[in-house]
Protein backbone atom coordinates (compact mmCIF):
# COMPACT_ATOMS: atom_id res chain seq x y z
CA UNK A 1 0.00 0.00 0.00
CA UNK A 2 1.56 3.44 -0.72
CA UNK A 3 1.99 6.39 1.46
CA UNK A 4 -0.20 9.22 1.19
CA UNK A 5 1.81 12.18 -0.47
CA UNK A 6 3.18 14.93 1.99
CA UNK A 7 2.35 18.10 1.01
CA UNK A 8 5.79 20.74 0.52
CA UNK A 9 6.32 23.82 2.69
CA UNK A 10 5.48 25.66 -0.12
CA UNK A 11 1.62 23.76 -1.33
CA UNK A 12 0.93 24.16 2.28
CA UNK A 13 0.98 27.68 2.64
CA UNK A 14 -0.64 27.95 -1.22
CA UNK A 15 -3.56 26.09 0.53
CA UNK A 16 -3.57 28.11 3.37
CA UNK A 17 -4.23 30.96 1.29
CA UNK A 18 -6.85 29.96 -0.71
CA UNK A 19 -9.00 28.52 2.07
CA UNK A 20 -8.74 32.19 3.81
CA UNK A 21 -9.39 33.55 0.22
CA UNK A 22 -12.53 31.35 0.24
CA UNK A 23 -13.78 31.55 3.92
CA UNK A 24 -13.47 35.87 3.17
CA UNK A 25 -15.41 35.42 0.24
CA UNK A 26 -18.31 33.80 2.11
CA UNK A 27 -18.20 35.91 5.15
CA UNK A 28 -18.48 39.03 3.48
CA UNK A 29 -21.46 40.32 3.01
CA UNK A 30 -23.77 43.43 1.11
CA UNK A 31 -26.91 44.88 0.44
CA UNK A 32 -27.36 43.12 -2.66
CA UNK A 33 -30.47 41.11 -1.96
CA UNK A 34 -31.37 44.45 0.20
CA UNK A 35 -34.80 45.66 -1.69
CA UNK A 36 -34.71 48.89 -0.18
CA UNK A 37 -33.94 51.69 -2.43
CA UNK A 38 -33.77 55.29 -2.21
CA UNK A 39 -33.48 57.46 -4.92
CA UNK A 40 -33.12 61.20 -3.27
CA UNK A 41 -36.83 62.04 -2.30
CA UNK A 42 -36.33 65.24 0.08
CA UNK A 43 -38.81 63.40 2.23
CA UNK A 44 -38.87 62.66 5.76
CA UNK A 45 -40.87 59.70 5.70
CA UNK A 46 -38.97 58.05 2.73
CA UNK A 47 -35.75 58.71 4.35
CA UNK A 48 -36.55 57.32 7.50
CA UNK A 49 -38.59 54.18 6.12
CA UNK A 50 -35.16 53.66 4.35
CA UNK A 51 -32.96 54.20 7.22
CA UNK A 52 -34.82 51.99 9.19
CA UNK A 53 -34.90 49.36 6.38
CA UNK A 54 -31.43 48.97 5.70
CA UNK A 55 -30.45 49.31 9.50
CA UNK A 56 -32.63 46.52 10.01
CA UNK A 57 -31.25 44.76 6.80
CA UNK A 58 -27.95 45.33 7.84
CA UNK A 59 -28.61 43.74 11.72
CA UNK A 60 -30.32 40.62 10.36
CA UNK A 61 -27.63 39.60 7.63
CA UNK A 62 -24.51 40.83 10.02
CA UNK A 63 -23.26 42.64 7.81
CA UNK A 64 -19.94 44.63 9.55
CA UNK A 65 -19.46 48.48 9.25
CA UNK A 66 -17.16 48.80 6.66
CA UNK A 67 -19.26 46.32 3.98
CA UNK A 68 -21.88 48.41 4.82
CA UNK A 69 -20.28 51.76 4.14
CA UNK A 70 -18.73 49.86 0.82
CA UNK A 71 -22.22 48.47 -0.43
CA UNK A 72 -24.24 51.16 0.42
CA UNK A 73 -24.00 52.30 -3.19
CA UNK A 74 -26.20 48.96 -4.22
CA UNK A 75 -29.32 50.88 -2.38
CA UNK A 76 -28.75 54.19 -3.76
CA UNK A 77 -30.15 55.46 -7.26
CA UNK A 78 -30.66 58.30 -8.90
CA UNK A 79 -29.88 61.87 -7.07
CA UNK A 80 -29.18 59.49 -4.23
CA UNK A 81 -26.37 57.39 -6.27
CA UNK A 82 -25.03 60.85 -7.68
CA UNK A 83 -24.75 62.33 -4.24
CA UNK A 84 -22.93 59.48 -2.56
CA UNK A 85 -20.03 59.46 -5.53
CA UNK A 86 -19.21 62.83 -4.63
CA UNK A 87 -19.49 62.39 -0.43
CA UNK A 88 -18.15 58.88 -0.38
CA UNK A 89 -14.72 59.98 0.01
CA UNK A 90 -15.42 61.64 3.35
CA UNK A 91 -17.35 59.34 4.82
CA UNK A 92 -15.30 57.25 6.97
CA UNK A 93 -17.86 55.76 9.70
CA UNK A 94 -21.30 54.03 8.94
CA UNK A 95 -23.15 56.28 11.23
CA UNK A 96 -21.61 59.03 9.41
CA UNK A 97 -22.95 58.11 6.29
CA UNK A 98 -26.87 57.66 8.28
CA UNK A 99 -26.28 60.98 9.25
CA UNK A 100 -25.57 62.61 5.79
CA UNK A 101 -28.62 60.72 4.27
CA UNK A 102 -30.58 62.38 6.84
CA UNK A 103 -28.96 65.88 6.80
CA UNK A 104 -28.73 65.57 2.84
CA UNK A 105 -32.21 64.54 2.16
CA UNK A 106 -34.16 65.08 5.35
CA UNK A 107 -33.24 68.37 7.39
CA UNK A 108 -34.50 68.25 10.86
CA UNK A 109 -37.33 70.89 10.64
CA UNK A 110 -37.73 73.49 13.97
CA UNK A 111 -40.86 72.58 16.30
CA UNK A 112 -42.41 75.45 15.24
CA UNK A 113 -42.14 74.26 11.37
CA UNK A 114 -43.38 71.17 12.38
CA UNK A 115 -46.40 72.73 14.49
CA UNK A 116 -47.46 75.29 11.31
CA UNK A 117 -47.44 72.06 9.26
CA UNK A 118 -49.87 70.05 11.40
CA UNK A 119 -51.90 73.02 11.55
CA UNK A 120 -52.40 74.04 7.90
CA UNK A 121 -54.96 71.36 7.01
CA UNK A 122 -57.95 70.21 8.50
CA UNK A 123 -59.38 66.37 8.16
CA UNK A 124 -61.01 66.56 4.84
CA UNK A 125 -62.44 63.63 2.84
CA UNK A 126 -59.71 61.11 4.45
CA UNK A 127 -60.63 58.28 6.75
CA UNK A 128 -59.61 58.60 10.09
CA UNK A 129 -56.47 56.49 9.84
CA UNK A 130 -55.08 58.47 7.27
CA UNK A 131 -55.49 61.47 8.49
CA UNK A 132 -54.42 60.81 12.25
CA UNK A 133 -51.31 58.83 10.53
CA UNK A 134 -50.51 62.07 8.64
CA UNK A 135 -50.40 63.97 11.79
CA UNK A 136 -48.59 61.61 14.16
CA UNK A 137 -45.61 61.21 11.58
CA UNK A 138 -45.47 65.08 11.31
CA UNK A 139 -45.43 64.97 15.03
CA UNK A 140 -42.70 62.42 15.95
CA UNK A 141 -40.08 64.97 14.23
CA UNK A 142 -40.36 66.99 17.80
CA UNK A 143 -37.37 67.01 20.25
CA UNK A 144 -37.86 64.00 22.52
CA UNK A 145 -39.29 66.05 25.38
CA UNK A 146 -42.10 67.24 23.64
CA UNK A 147 -43.40 63.66 22.44
CA UNK A 148 -46.19 63.71 24.98
CA UNK A 149 -49.42 61.89 23.46
CA UNK A 150 -52.15 63.86 25.62
CA UNK A 151 -51.19 67.04 23.91
CA UNK A 152 -51.09 65.47 20.60
CA UNK A 153 -54.14 63.77 21.34
CA UNK A 154 -55.75 68.03 21.89
CA UNK A 155 -54.01 69.08 18.63
CA UNK A 156 -55.04 66.44 16.52
CA UNK A 157 -58.59 66.10 17.67
CA UNK A 158 -59.11 69.94 17.48
CA UNK A 159 -58.23 69.18 13.93
CA UNK A 160 -60.77 66.50 13.42
CA UNK A 161 -63.94 66.97 11.14
CA UNK A 162 -67.35 68.67 13.07
CA UNK A 163 -69.33 65.02 12.40
CA UNK A 164 -66.71 63.28 14.23
CA UNK A 165 -66.36 65.85 17.39
CA UNK A 166 -69.98 66.20 17.30
CA UNK A 167 -70.16 62.34 18.17
CA UNK A 168 -67.08 61.61 19.76
CA UNK A 169 -66.63 64.18 23.66
CA UNK A 170 -62.48 64.82 24.02
CA UNK A 171 -62.96 63.51 27.81
CA UNK A 172 -63.86 60.15 26.15
CA UNK A 173 -60.99 59.37 24.55
CA UNK A 174 -57.04 59.07 26.50
CA UNK A 175 -55.18 57.66 23.82
CA UNK A 176 -55.13 57.88 19.73
CA UNK A 177 -55.63 53.92 20.36
CA UNK A 178 -59.42 55.07 21.78
CA UNK A 179 -60.08 57.56 19.09
CA UNK A 180 -58.91 55.56 16.24
CA UNK A 181 -61.65 52.77 17.67
CA UNK A 182 -64.47 55.10 17.97
CA UNK A 183 -63.76 56.61 14.56
CA UNK A 184 -63.52 53.56 12.49
CA UNK A 185 -66.77 52.55 14.34
CA UNK A 186 -67.96 56.23 13.27
CA UNK A 187 -66.85 55.62 9.60
CA UNK A 188 -68.82 51.49 9.68
CA UNK A 189 -72.22 53.18 10.80
CA UNK A 190 -71.56 55.76 7.85
CA UNK A 191 -71.10 53.51 4.96
CA UNK A 192 -73.41 51.29 6.05
CA UNK A 193 -76.09 54.00 6.02
CA UNK A 194 -74.82 55.64 2.28
CA UNK A 195 -75.27 51.36 0.90
CA UNK A 196 -78.81 51.32 2.52
CA UNK A 197 -79.59 54.45 0.90
CA UNK A 198 -78.32 53.74 -2.16
CA UNK A 199 -80.51 50.19 -1.97
CA UNK A 200 -83.70 52.74 -1.57
CA UNK A 201 -83.19 54.92 -4.16
CA UNK A 202 -82.34 52.21 -6.71
CA UNK A 203 -85.38 50.72 -5.62
CA UNK A 204 -88.06 53.98 -5.71
CA UNK A 205 -87.57 53.84 -9.94
CA UNK A 206 -88.66 50.62 -10.16
CA UNK A 207 -91.78 51.65 -8.45
CA UNK A 208 -92.93 54.17 -10.23
CA UNK A 209 -92.15 52.60 -13.23
CA UNK A 210 -94.13 49.63 -12.79
CA UNK A 211 -97.38 52.17 -11.79
CA UNK A 212 -96.89 54.03 -14.89
CA UNK A 213 -96.86 51.32 -16.93
CA UNK A 214 -100.00 50.34 -14.88
CA UNK A 215 -101.49 53.29 -15.26
CA UNK A 216 -101.12 53.38 -19.35
CA UNK A 217 -102.44 50.02 -19.75
CA UNK A 218 -105.62 51.24 -18.08
CA UNK A 219 -105.84 54.00 -19.98
CA UNK A 220 -105.45 51.83 -23.34
CA UNK A 221 -108.13 49.55 -21.97
CA UNK A 222 -110.79 52.62 -21.06
CA UNK A 223 -110.03 53.47 -24.70
CA UNK A 224 -110.60 50.82 -26.17
CA UNK A 225 -113.83 50.31 -24.39
CA UNK A 226 -114.78 53.60 -25.19
CA UNK A 227 -114.08 52.85 -28.67
CA UNK A 228 -116.38 49.85 -28.91
CA UNK A 229 -119.07 51.31 -27.27
CA UNK A 230 -119.73 53.84 -30.00
CA UNK A 231 -119.23 51.23 -32.49
CA UNK A 232 -122.03 49.58 -30.56
CA UNK A 233 -124.04 52.49 -30.42
CA UNK A 234 -123.24 53.34 -34.35
CA UNK A 235 -123.86 49.73 -35.50
CA UNK A 236 -127.66 50.18 -33.86
CA UNK A 237 -128.62 53.65 -35.63
CA UNK A 238 -127.91 51.69 -38.75
CA UNK A 239 -129.97 48.84 -37.81
CA UNK A 240 -132.86 51.05 -36.73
Amino acid sequence: MSKPEQLSSEQVLLLSDLLSKITTTMSTKSFAQCRAKFNGERCYNKVEEFVTSISVFKKIEKISDDDALEGLSLVLTDKAATWWIGIKSEIKKWSQAIDAIRCAFAPRKQPHEIYMEVFAKKQGNENIDDFVCEKRALLAQLPTKRQKEEEHLDMVYGLLKISYKKEIARSDIKTFADLLERGRHLESLAKEGEETTKFTTERKPIRRCTAGRRAILWKNVAKGWQTIKQQAQISNLKTS
